[in-house]
């Protein structure tokens, strides 16, 4: 039994014929200079983008981070310390959920402070890292977590340490922290 329907496969050079159409039309008159004039105009914006971040405060700053990093908050947890670990910004080992988390003064790390946080607003931050491995960190107050705008500009801290502010829907504004530059810091510090 012979095959009686036709070859519907398109060769190789009718499969490119439409597109030779669309791109054989002439630009429109005064195009290119529109264009030119488009790409030379400066944004009027700085760049940024729209985030949900978690928003704290840490030695009278407001700082923020990213939320997917937030595994818990939790009330202050009291660190166990480390043998000769006491002055630096390891402050010891938590429990949490029955795991024991390595607990970093990020106070200390960015040498913002030296003072223990305390107090009915302190809460302890639960970070995760890209690895999934878990960071306790001490701060003076939780605000939330918020949706609103990051804008990468210059900050109050040094560059290393953030690269931009966050501005919430409520009108608050914080320093957006490096993320990269927080877990380097913890994992050299614990080390």
């Amino acid at each position: 039994m012979s095959d009686t329907t036709p070859n519907t496969t398109p060769s190789t050079e009718d499969r490119y014929a439409d597109r030779r159409v669309l791109f054989a039309h002439q630009q429109p008159a005064g195009y290119a200079d529109e264009m030119a004039a488009v790409l030379a105009h400066a944004p009027d914006e700085e760049p940024g983008f729209t985030a949900n971040m978690l928003v704290f405060r840490l030695a009278g700053l407001t700082l923020a981070l990213p939320s997917r990093m937030l595994a818990a908050v939790s009330r202050s947890l009291a660190p166990y310390p480390l043998p000769h670990r006491r002055s630096g910004p390891v402050l010891g080992l938590v429990a949490h959920r029955g795991e024991v988390i390595p607990c970093c003064s990020l106070a200390r790390l960015m040498g913002v402070a030296d003072a223990a946080v305390s107090g009915t607003q302190a809460r302890t931050l639960i970070l995760q890292d890209d690895q999934h491995q878990h960071w306790a960190v001490p701060v003076d107050a939780v605000v939330g977590v918020s949706t609103g705008a990051v804008r990468l500009e210059g900050d109050i801290l040094s560059g290393e340490w953030t690269h931009g502010a966050f501005d919430d829907m409520h009108g608050l504004t914080a320093q957006v922290l490096r993320v990269e530059t927080l877990m380097e810091r913890m994992k050299r510090a614990i080390a």
